[in-house]
């Protein structure tokens, strides 16, 4: 067995060594199939095989339902002696590291996927009483996997360059996790201890970083740069701490089941409490002890009778509050450790056989735990309070039952503690560091996120340190009016806005106690620094003409030195002709100046590259687009590729001007006698685009040529495409459909209306944007037809290109397919055709004539008119079929127009759930085509999702 699973097992990339193991082609699929099969026919025949006395032939299953679990325990036995072979991962890469994790993932969730496979096959019922056949070291194998995994993120956190990511990291990493360790016995409990010490370590890392910047003294000359690598410091420690405070709060809140209190009291008082215990039927639970408990009593609430598992889980797990809802009889499990044995004459349970986990209980301590944290808690303990005749102290109201998870937890407290006071020292180290500078703007920083930061840390204190810790706040606060009064100019405006927030946080330290715990010389210090920011403050307003004396003084002197400059020095005045003379002299150096200027700018041209010549006919199609009125010039960034049209690559970009999101299409200009055809592919797209404005049709918002590319710059949809969308299948929901079918008439009735015929609708070419709005794109096939049926699109002779064949074959109509005169049927009919290709295949999920292997076979079938594969009546009601069957009439002279099927019965059945006024857009026919007259009358009909 082991060697056969070493084949399989092999290290190599996840997807080599445990293919055959994932996905819906699982071997272990058709084991588990194989099996239930078994099963089921095992059950239905047991009474067959007692009446003729035949053995069962569970013992042959045995192996078979052994082999995934034996399997997954060689892999992961095999992978963790090649991992603990290998050389320290820290010179192995972060790319090894991340690997190992990833395979490290792989093989969990297949245990786990295992394990819940063996234990709904194990379940017994009449006929089926399956032995144990799971290894007993299953959990443990699995378990030893769970914790190297732990080490190498672990080590991946250490090794991480993006300091931000660390938080999110352990996030992204919590939920599998968390959801593993339910399946495994006391994974819950090393999920719980492991996240602890991760996030533990990420904030002490933070405060080591943090510490370790402020011991360099800044290399820097006082000013910008000086200002800009502190604010960075205090940047990148402000959404580091953030991030991981956040995550230690969801550690806290998830853990924290237990309250502490004293039973230190006398002998009597003691007994009246166990006593009170007894008559308010709590019972004695017996457990498992081992010599070194010493005496710790368990004692369980009465909603715990008869329920060993949840005093088990309550004791030792971490997940049972979120397993079950709320209990309204608030259950609790109280552990005591007397000084001495005590007598206990109520309710025992002693079949329970409950194993005490590490408690680390003081003597004369009692902890209450509940079935979860919070308010859970909170409930518990006012059960326990009222159903006890005496007053106990609490000792710590909120802890985590766990050992290891309360140590961790309370070193988070502790580092989170040492950081707000290393914040709150780094003013004055700032200070000191930058002393006759004049930095007060960055000092001035320091102070606010200091405080910031202070208040922030109360949260994650016990009751001493927060005492010490307000404390040491109410300092900062003097400090900080002291700063103001003493280093910062009085009169610039700037220090007005820094004592008004220096005197609030003042105000804010100093209520209540805190104001009682400074000396009687920092109180007087306190008092003259607050009046002087209050003068400062007043010298701002100049009430009734008092100004202070101090800043009167100063404007006074800035008056005085403006007038100084605008004096005329009579000593210094030049006779006419000298005068003339240092004229004409100034007006030769300014145009010798603009003359240098005017030559710098034509070599920039220069080396950009030649001039556009009107006799090449490349650029002269270049300069047509350079001089169209939809030439823009826009700051803007190009993002990720989204996909290809007609003629170029769509990327997303971002405008930098506006902030807003666009689709840039890109389209290269690399052979020079193509541009010219290119150019005019362009020019057609971007004359269907300029006279469109429509919720359902792509906005165009300009070009910008280059001479090797060209970028069309229109809306964004970050919904994806219609064909992105039926990748994963048919739409199900006929409503959804017919929302959609809606949509993409109203966009069509506006088109037809318009003059334009898209003549390439498919999937690919329909977009939906952030609310899922359909919108039609790509007009690159588009022809744009004016009164009398003329074409405004037309080739280099200027003849009619209607005819042409444009778009993709299966979804073309017969028409198009066999080259025939626009004018024999109606206008937009082409587009009619397409629209129910696509309806089609969202109603079915495949492409119409998806049946047929080729082109030219296709293309052949829409030429004889044949309609491709319709729908079943599961998948579209006889109403929507009769819609299908409108869009593909042969006759393109009778085929329905846009504005009639706005009006069809399916329509209308979806206008009318939605309570929407049926549109009544014009039906344009080819030899009297309206223009835009019914623009506004379309728009108001556009469903908006």
């Amino acid at each position: 067995m082991r060697s056969s699973t070493s084949q399989r097992a092999g290290i190599g990339q996840p997807e080599d060594g445990l293919k055959s193991l994932q996905g819906d082609n699982s071997l272990l699929n058709g084991v588990n199939a194989v099996i239930h099969k078994a099963k089921a026919t095992l059950i239905s025949n047991a009474e067959g095989f007692a009446d003729r006395h035949l053995p069962p032939y569970i013992e042959e299953l045995l192996t078979l339902i052994n082999f995934p679990s034996r399997l997954i325990q060689e892999i992961i036995r095999m992978r963790l002696n090649y991992a603990k072979k290998m050389k320290d991962p820290a010179q192995q890469g972060v790319m090894m590291a991340e690997q190992m994790i990833l395979q490290f993932q792989i093989l969990l969730k297949l245990a786990v996927r295992i394990k819940e496979a063996y234990l709904i096959v194990a379940q017994p019922e009449p006929g089926w009483d399956l032995p144990p056949c799971i290894d007993d070291n299953f959990d443990r194998v699995v378990l030893d996997a769970l914790k190297f995994y732990f080490k190498m993120l672990n080590w991946k956190l250490m090794a991480n360059k993006n300091t931000f990511k660390e938080a999110e990291i352990l996030e992204q990493e919590w939920g599998f996790s968390n959801e593993l360790g339910r399946h495994l016995e006391g994974g819950d409990v090393e999920v719980a201890e492991q996240f602890s010490s991760l996030t533990s370590k990420s904030l002490s890392r933070l405060t080591a970083y943090f510490e370790r910047e402020l011991q360099k003294r800044p290399d820097e000359v006082a000013g910008a740069e000086m200002d800009k690598r502190y604010k960075n410091i205090l940047d990148s420690v402000r959404v580091r701490q953030r991030k991981i405070f956040r995550f230690s709060r969801i550690l806290t809140q998830r853990f924290e089941n237990a309250t502490e209190y004293s039973i230190n009291m006398h002998s009597e008082n003691f007994q009246e409490f166990i006593d009170s215990l007894v008559m308010t039927n709590h019972f004695l639970v017996d457990t498992i002890q081992n010599a070194e408990k010493g005496n710790i009593y368990i004692i369980a609430s009465p909603a715990l009778h008869d329920r060993p598992k949840d005093i088990q889980s309550l004791l030792g797990t971490c997940y049972h509050a979120e397993d079950n809802p709320e209990d309204p009889s608030n259950p609790y499990v109280l552990i005591l450790k007397p000084e001495n044995p005590i007598y206990w004459d109520g309710a025992r349970d002693e079949s329970a056989g409950i194993r005490q986990p590490h408690y680390d209980l003081k003597t004369s301590h009692l902890r209450l735990v509940a079935d979860g944290s919070q308010q859970r808690l909170a409930n518990a303990n006012l059960a326990f309070t009222s159903s006890i005749s005496v007053d106990l102290d609490i000792v710590q109201p909120l802890r985590a039952n766990l050992f290891r998870v309360n140590q961790e937890l309370q070193k988070i407290k502790r580092t989170a503690y040492k950081l707000s006071n290393t914040i709150m020292d780094s003013v004055e180290i700032v200070r000191k560091q930058t002393v006759g500078l004049q930095c007060q703007e960055l000092i001035q920083t320091c102070f606010a996120f200091a405080t910031e930061f202070g208040q922030r840390s109360v949260l994650y204190m016990d009751a001493n340190r927060r005492a010490y810790h307000n404390l040491k706040m109410t300092r900062l606060a003097l400090d900080w009016v002291s700063f103001i009064c003493d280093d910062c100019i009085a009169s610039d405006r700037k220090t007005f806005r820094w004592a008004v927030v220096a005197l609030e946080f003042a105000m804010m330290m100093t209520r209540g106690q805190n104001i009682l715990s400074i000396s009687e010389s920092e109180y007087s210090h306190l008092r003259a620094k607050v009046a002087g920011c209050m003068s400062l403050l007043i010298s701002h307003f100049d009430i009734m003409g008092a100004r202070s004396t101090v800043a009167a003084q100063a404007e006074k002197q800035r008056l005085d030195a403006m007038a100084g400059k605008l004096r005329m020095d009579v000593s210094r005045l030049k006779d006419d002709e000298e005068s003339s003379r240092l004229v004409r002299e100034q007006w030769l150096e300014q145009l010798q100046s603009i003359d240098e200027y005017r030559k710098e700018r034509e070599a920039e041209r220069q080396a950009l590259g030649r001039v556009l010549e009107d006799s090449n006919e490349a650029d002269r199609a270049l300069t047509y687009l350079s001089a169209s009125a939809g030439n823009v010039v826009l700051r803007w960034q190009q993002g990720q590729f989204v996909g290809g049209g007609t003629f170029g690559s769509v990327y997303a970009a971002i405008n930098l001007d506006t902030g807003h999101m666009m689709a840039v299409k890109e389209i290269r200009l690399q052979d020079p006698q193509l541009i010219p055809t290119i150019v005019a592919q362009i020019r057609d797209e971007m004359g269907v685009l300029q006279v469109l404005d429509h919720p359902n049709v792509v906005s165009y918002y300009g070009i910008e040529p280059h001479r090797d590319k060209v970028y069309i710059f229109m809306e964004y949809c970050s919904g994806g495409s219609l064909a992105g969308l039926l990748e994963h299948g048919r739409i199900e929901d006929e409503t959804v459909i017919q929302v959609y079918a809606l949509q993409m008439l109203e966009g069509l009735a506006y088109l037809h209306e318009a003059g334009v015929v898209h003549r390439d609708i498919k999937p690919e070419n329909i977009l939906l944007d952030h609310n899922g709005v359909i919108k039609y794109v790509d007009f690159g096939a588009a022809k744009v037809i004016a009164k009398q049926g003329k074409t405004l699109v037309q080739d280099g002779n200027g003849r009619n290109r209607q005819g042409s064949m444009t778009g993709t074959p299966m979804y073309m109509s017969p028409e198009v397919i066999k080259g025939g005169a626009p004018s024999s049927g109606r206008h937009g009919a082409v587009d009619i055709w397409s629209l129910g290709c696509v309806i089609l295949e969202m109603a079915t999920g495949r492409r119409p004539w998806a049946s047929l292997d080729n082109e030219w076979a296709i293309m052949y079938n829409i030429a004889q008119g044949n309609p491709p594969q319709m729908p079943t009546r599961e998948q579209l009601s006889d109403c929507g079929l009769d819609f299908l069957k409108r869009c593909f009439e042969r006759d393109p002279a009778k085929r329905s127009t846009a504005a009639e099927l706005l009006c069809h019965e399916w329509i209308m059945q979806l206008r009318s759930q939605l309570s929407l006024e049926p549109g009544t857009p014009q039906t344009p026919a080819s030899e009297t085509s309206s223009g835009f007259g019914s623009m506004a009358n379309s728009r108001q009909n556009t469903y908006s999702g």
